[in-house]
């Protein structure tokens, strides 16, 4: 079995605000440039360093839906059923909040 390199983070974990880490992968799925390291104090896995915000909003309005989704423009069905799948999630949960709660969804895909 591979031993994890052990790095210092450019950005610290989220979470526990360390900067020790394991290198998990150098690349994204398409074979881009992408750091990603598993930290050692929480566990958190992220992308060091982030992307900027700037380059993050480019990429989800310009090229996101195409490259997962293979279309530049939701389908109505895709939409309704993504209305559907998040207002049951809310029903799933929703008496476990108090009335002024806020939510905070962490992941990825439909929330």
């Amino acid at each position: 079995m591979k031993r994890a390199t052990r790095i210092t983070t450019e950005v610290p974990c989220n979470l526990c605000k360390r900067s020790d880490a394991d290198l998990v992968g150098t690349r994204d799925r398409r074979g881009r440039p992408l750091r990603t390291v598993l930290c050692r104090g929480c566990g958190l896995v992220f992308s060091d360093p982030r992307p900027k915000d700037a380059v993050n909003e480019a990429y989800y309005r310009e090229r996101y839906r195409q490259e997962y989704k293979g279309f530049f423009t939701p389908r109505p069905l895709q939409a309704y059923r993504g209305v559907l799948g998040a207002l049951d999630r809310v029903a799933r949960i929703e008496h476990l909040l108090r009335p002024d709660a806020a939510v905070l969804d962490v992941g990825s895909g439909a929330g």
